[in-house]
Order: structure tokens, then C-alpha cells, then sequence
């Protein structure tokens, strides 16, 4: 459900992403194109003011000022063009995407139905192990429980590492997170359950009540 969520929000999010840049997008080739027809209108009015020069300056004077319009005309035009481009490719990217969230939604919104329904029953179990956690905890030791608590908020989960045996023999030990080799004494002071065990991995060894 997590991983699904996060992928129907990724995608989702990146689908918005593309509507603004397109939509961003379309209002510089907007802009462009205006300000391209607006200096291309300047050459064309300067261009009949030609006709009304008397010296060999003002003639000159003109021919810059069209030639300059008609850059500025063209470098607008360019511009549009690359929006044009940038809106293309964005609404290109989102109509694949539209597709591909058609698909994760259709099973988010499955998993979503049915975790509903599952939700009462996980809430139920939750309660359950909640309340055989706390009858667990008031049976511990307060040394052990209060370093049980500070080990599993440092590690940032569970804190216990089981020790298993070597092979069918059962000749030796390790650490089942590490795969440290325990020495037979620890092995005997895990027995006896009086007492935590660290490991060289920093987590508390335990070994299971089948394998003792």
C-alpha cells in the first residue's frame, strides 16, 4: 500500500509538474510571438518612412532602425519556437504518464478498497498485541526494559539479534545479523535469560526458546 501510494503520488506530482511548464510555457511563446509581430510593425512603419527622407543620414538612420526591429523580431520568434518546443515535450511526457497512472491507480484504488476492509481487523490486532506488549514489559526488569527502548530508537527498529547454530551439528553459534561467531559462554549466559548479551554488531543477542 505504502509503495503504491508513493508511486501514484510521484507520478501524480510529476504529471502537474508537466501541466505547469506547458501551461508556463505557453504563455512565453504568447509573449514571444507578440513582441515579434510589435517589432516586425515597427520595421514596416520605419520601412514607409523611406519614402519621406531628403538626406543620406536619415536614410542611414532608418535602415539601422529596421534592421534593428527585425533582429529584435527574429529573436522573439525564436523564442516562441523554443517554447513551442517546451510545451510539446512537457504534454508529450504527461499524456505517457497519464497512462502509466491510469494503470497504478487502478490498482491503488484495488489495494485501497481492500485495506479498508482489512483496517477493523488490523486495528483489532493492534489492540491485541498492544495489550500482551504491555503485560510483557511489566514483567521486565527496568535496567533491561529502559535499554531495550534507548537500543531500538538509536538503531531505529528492533534491537535484538537471534544467535543460531552452526550448521545440523550445532558445534557452534553465530549472530543471524552479523554472522559474529558467539563464544559457548555467551551461549550459556543467553540460557540462563537473566542478563543482556551485546553483539559486536551493537544489537542485544537472544536465542530461541527451540534452540536452546
Amino acid at each position: 500500500m505504502q509503495e503504491l501510494h508513493a508511486e501514484h503520488q510521484r507520478i501524480k506530482a510529476r504529471m502537474g509538474e508537466c501541466e505547469e511548464t506547458a501551461s508556463s510555457a505557453l504563455l512565453e511563446q504568447k509573449a514571444a510571438e507578440g513582441s515579434a509581430q510589435e517589432h516586425l510593425a515597427k520595421a514596416a512603419h520605419y520601412q514607409e518612412q523611406i519614402a519621406q527622407v531628403t538626406t543620406q543620414r536619415e536614410y542611414g538612420a532608418l535602415l539601422n532602425e529596421i534592421d534593428a526591429a527585425k533582429k529584435l523580431a527574429s529573436d522573439f520568434e525564436e523564442k516562441a519556437l523554443e517554447a513551442i518546443e517546451i510545451v510539446d515535450t512537457a504534454n508529450a511526457e504527461k499524456e505517457s504518464l497519464e497512462t502509466e497512472f491510469q494503470e497504478v491507480d487502478s490498482k491503488y484504488q484495488i489495494e485501497l478498497a481492500e485495506w479498508e476492509e482489512e483496517k477493523p481487523q488490523v486495528a483489532e490486532e493492534m489492540d491485541r498485541l498492544e495489550a500482551e506488549a504491555d503485560v510483557l514489559r511489566a514483567k521486565l526488569p527496568k535496567p533491561i526494559l529502559l535499554a531495550y527502548e534507548r537500543l531500538y530508537e538509536r538503531l531505529g527498529g528492533n534491537p535484538l539479534a537471534k544467535i543460531q547454530p552452526l550448521g545440523a551439528s550445532g558445534s557452534g553459534w553465530r549472530c543471524s545479523t552479523c554472522n559474529y561467531a558467539i563464544r559457548p559462554q555467551v551461549v550459556v549466559q543467553l540460557r540462563a535469560a537473566n542478563e543482556l548479551v551485546p553483539c559486536t554488531c551493537g544489537r542485544q543477542l537472544y536465542i530461541d526458546p527451540a534452540d536452546a
